[in-house]
C-alpha cells in the first residue's frame, strides 16, 4: 500500500510547497524523476512528517539511484557496436548484481539492463541461448512489466534449451504474473477506496482536493483497470 501512496504525496506536495521548496523546484524535479527507469520505493516517515521531508527523502532516493547507474557504467550501445562491448556490458551487469544482493533498486535495475542486453545489445538476435536464458530469468525474478519482451524470450528459448529447463521457466513466469495480477487488483481496490474517502470528506467538511490530485488518482485507476496480465498469462501458457 505504501508504494501506491507515493504519488499521493507527490500530488499533495504541489499545493504545500514551503519556503524551502518552491513550486518551480518541485515541478523541475518531478519532470525528471522517472527518467532512466526510476521508480520510487516506500518511504517510511513519522506520521507527523510534512511533505517537505517527503520531498527530500524522494530526492535522496533518486540521487542514490543515479549513483548506482554510474557505478554500473553500462552505456547505451551505438548501432555498430563491437562484440567486445556486449561482453563487457554482460560482465559489468553480472558483477553488479552479485555485489548488490540487498539493493532496494535491484529489481528495477535487473529489468532495465536485461532489456538493454536482450534488445539494445541485440542478444536476442543471436544463438547464445544460455545468455538469453540468463537474462530471461532476470526479467522474471525482477517481476518486470516488460511482458512482450519476456514472451519473445520464451519463444526464442523453446526448442533451443533443455525441455525441463524451459518448462520450469514457463511455470515460474506464470506464477510471477499471477502475483502481479493479485497486487494490481489490491492496488485498484485501494485507489477506489481513496476516491470514496475524498468524496465523503468533501461532503462532510467541504474540503476539496486539488484537480491535479484527483486527475492523478483517476489516471492510476484507469491504468489498473486496463490490466492485460490475464491475457499475458494465457499467451505464456500456450507458448
Amino acid at each position: 500500500m505504501k508504494k501506491v501512496l507515493i504519488f499521493f504525496f507527490l500530488s499533495l506536495s504541489i499545493r504545500s510547497c514551503s519556503d524551502e521548496i518552491t513550486q518551480s523546484e518541485f515541478l523541475q524535479f518531478h519532470s525528471k524523476l522517472y527518467g532512466s527507469g526510476f521508480k520510487p520505493q516506500p518511504i517510511n516517515l513519522a506520521n507527523n512528517a510534512n511533505t517537505t521531508k517527503f520531498f527530500y527523502a524522494l530526492k535522496a532516493q533518486r540521487a542514490h539511484y543515479d549513483e548506482l547507474l554510474e557505478e554500473m557504467d553500462i552505456l547505451f550501445p551505438l548501432e555498430n557496436f563491437p562484440e567486445e562491448e556486449r561482453i563487457e556490458a554482460d560482465r559489468k551487469y553480472r558483477s553488479f548484481v552479485q555485489s548488490h544482493p540487498n539493493e532496494v533498486f535491484l529489481p528495477i535495475i535487473r529489468s532495465r539492463y536485461s532489456k538493454f542486453m536482450l534488445v539494445n545489445f541485440r542478444l536476442l538476435e543471436t544463438e547464445n541461448y544460455e545468455q538469453i536464458k540468463y537474462y530471461t530469468n532476470e526479467l522474471i525474478e525482477a517481476k518486470s512489466d516488460r511482458h512482450e519482451l519476456l514472451i519473445k524470450c520464451l519463444k526464442k528459448l523453446k526448442g533451443n534449451i533443455n525441455v525441463n529447463e524451459f518448462n520450469q521457466l514457463q511455470r515460474h513466469t506464470v506464477d510471477i504474473l499471477k502475483e502481479q495480477q493479485e497486487t494490481e487488483t489490491t492496488q485498484l481496490i485501494i485507489l477506489r477506496n481513496k476516491i470514496e474517502e475524498l468524496a465523503v470528506r468533501y461532503r462532510e467538511t467541504e474540503e476539496k482536493p486539488t484537480r491535479s490530485f484527483v486527475d492523478e488518482l483517476e489516471r492510476q485507476i484507469r491504468k489498473l483497470e486496463e490490466n492485460t496480465i490475464a491475457c499475458i498469462i494465457e499467451e505464456v501458457e500456450t507458448i
